[in-house]
């Protein structure tokens, strides 16, 4: 009797070992999938969103096609609501509730002071929490992408991560033109684009099956648009020009959301 016990208990770990196995390697349950591609997808919208929510107020102190500014700071607050509100009732059962808690609550001290007035002062503020918010949901986004066993998933996260790094460096620009001043932040502004340069290269190097030639081809276009960035951004002739900083980060935007795209059908 003990021995048909023992080779019972043995079927069943080397069943336990078959189904850990495949689940590693991409055996996972297609909704399983499914909901963490969400979960990636949305965390990715809510980081992206929050930086640029921030270049928006900028943008509307510095008078700088103010209209669609207020337009855009309206729409992307409900977005992000929205989104925030769905990543909440899927992560209350997940083991990170905690983590996307913290982010709403930096949101919701973000969100009242995107719908006040704009001044200098504030927006500084504002960044060091914009900043704290974008570092928690990067690393829950990265953490969950990890989670799915897919590179391509990383992957996705990263070149989202390349959008907001671009718009980062929009916003320092866009702060020292509005201050005025001989800029400080330019230690800050080549310590981001030197993250900014890391992670492309990082994905420009990755294998064809986890970043196609497509995306690639793409991202060679944005290392371009960043190089004349840097250029004009880094200048110490004491002129700033807020609205080419824009039109670049607007660039760098669309490609970034066109390469998005391309990678999206590698997370199913």
């Amino acid at each position: 009797m003990m021995k048909l016990v023992s080779m019972s208990t043995g079927k069943n770990v080397k069943l336990l070992l078959t189904f850990l196995f495949f689940s590693m390697v991409g055996g996972l349950p297609a909704s399983a999938k499914s909901d963490g591609t969400q979960r990636i997808k949305e965390l990715t919208e809510v980081c992206s969103l929050t930086e640029e929510l921030l270049q928006e107020y900028i943008l509307l102190g510095l008078g700088i096609d103010a209209e669609n500014a207020l337009a855009a700071i309206e729409k992307n607050i409900k977005a992000v609501d929205n989104k925030l509100e769905h990543l909440h009732a899927q992560f209350s059962r997940n083991t990170d509730n905690n983590a996307i808690t913290q982010i709403g609550l930096h949101w919701n001290a973000v969100k009242p002071m995107l719908k006040e007035e704009p001044d200098y002062v504030k927006a500084t503020r504002l960044k060091v929490m914009v900043d704290k918010l974008i570092r928690e949901c990067l690393a829950l986004d990265f953490k969950v992408a990890k989670a799915d066993y897919n590179q391509a998933s990383t992957n996705y996260v990263k070149l989202s991560e390349l959008g907001i790094l671009s718009r980062q460096m929009a916003s320092v620009y866009l702060l020292t033109a509005w201050r005025k001043e001989p800029p400080s932040d330019s230690k800050h502004f080549h310590e981001i684009s030197k993250e900014f340069l890391q992670e492309l290269d990082d994905l420009l190097s990755s294998p064809a099956q986890d970043v196609p030639k497509s995306v690639k081809d793409i991202l060679y276009k944005v290392k371009s648009e960043l190089r004349v960035f840097r250029i004009f951004a880094t200048s110490n002739s004491g002129r700033y020009i807020p609205s080419l900083a824009k039109v670049k980060s607007d660039r760098i935007k669309k490609h970034i959301e066109l390469a998005l795209k391309l990678e999206e059908p590698l997370l199913k």
